[in-house]
């Protein structure tokens, strides 16, 4: 089975699925579908998401930066009431705040993950800013941005290295 099929007979399923190693997909797949875990569908699509210490993640394509925060952000925060985000055509800088998010308990400023330019600001949150809590990974997103240095990304942790900072939290 290829690896386009096999992504193609997997969003047939559910959104999500218990995936474990029975699943036959190429070689090069085999090792995501293998874990065992509960996985969301767009997590095998975005498996180069990228993650910083503050629970900022990032995932890029075709060098544009799609920024987020996580769901063990998202869980922390509680129910998000209010963002801030900054204006298309802005810089952003890897490690200052961009933006703030407002929940029922408390308020968090948001730090870019890389460095760049605002290409795309998510209106949809700032209108519904439950999205973040409803989907943190997906349509929660918030601000894409225009990478002015890719080696930016090799100083972020991958989703698994993230995993383990966030078991050393709680």
């Amino acid at each position: 089975m290829t690896a386009l099929t096999c992504l193609r007979n997997l969003s047939r399923v559910v959104n999500v699925a218990r995936v474990n190693s029975a699943i036959s997909c190429t070689t090069s797949f085999r090792h995501v579908f293998s874990s065992g875990r509960w996985i969301h569908g767009s997590t095998i699509l975005n498996a180069d998401r990228k993650y910083n210490e503050e629970h900022e993640w990032v995932s890029v394509q075709k060098g544009i930066g799609t920024i987020g925060i996580s769901k063990y952000a998202e869980e922390k925060l509680g129910e998000v009431v209010y963002v801030s985000l900054p204006e298309v055509n802005e810089s952003v800088t890897m490690g200052d705040d961009f933006g703030s998010l407002e929940s029922v308990k408390a308020a968090s400023d948001l730090y870019a993950p890389i460095s760049g330019e605002v290409v795309e600001v998510n209106d949809a949150v700032v209108e519904t800013p439950e999205l973040i809590n409803s989907s943190p990974l997906d349509q929660g997103w918030l601000i894409k941005v225009r990478l002015s240095d890719k080696k930016e990304l090799d100083k972020l942790m991958t989703e698994k290295e993230y995993e383990d900072f966030t078991e050393g939290l709680s």
